[in-house]
């Protein structure tokens, strides 16, 4: 599974840190959350993902790029993920993530892919 292949090369970490390094790069912020999406398909990883402060980085990226609808793709996505596990639930709860899929939603009306994620991470939100 090329998951677990990732998570064993600890692609988190380095995926966080160019997110960290690169925190003023638009794209590198797309691709990176493109990449912990993928990452966080895999339900038994969301953990390690939430101890390498990935939540964190995730709703950073979204706030900063409100305008970007490729960010917003991508971050409502890994959000939507990242919420089907009781501890990455708890960590976007705390970070206020409601308002960050709220400002994605309201910012880009238009966009299938944002309406999508978002929605599907606010009903998950909901059901809590």
């Amino acid at each position: 599974n090329i998951c677990s292949a990732l998570y064993n090369m600890d692609a988190h970490v380095r995926i966080v840190r160019a997110m960290k390094i690169h925190e003023d790069k638009e794209t590198v912020q797309r691709y990176a959350l493109g990449a912990l999406e993928v990452l966080s398909r895999k339900k038994d990883g969301i953990q390690l993902l939430v101890d390498s402060r990935v939540c964190e980085f995730v709703v950073h990226a979204m706030e900063k790029y409100y305008q970007s609808e490729p960010v917003q793709i991508q971050g409502c996505w890994a959000v939507y993920n990242l919420l089907q596990d009781s501890n990455g639930r708890s960590r976007l709860v705390y970070l206020d993530v409601h308002s960050v899929l709220s400002l994605s939603l309201s910012s880009h009306k238009d966009s299938l892919q944002v309406k999508k994620w978002g929605k599907l991470a606010l009903a998950t939100l909901l059901d809590l």
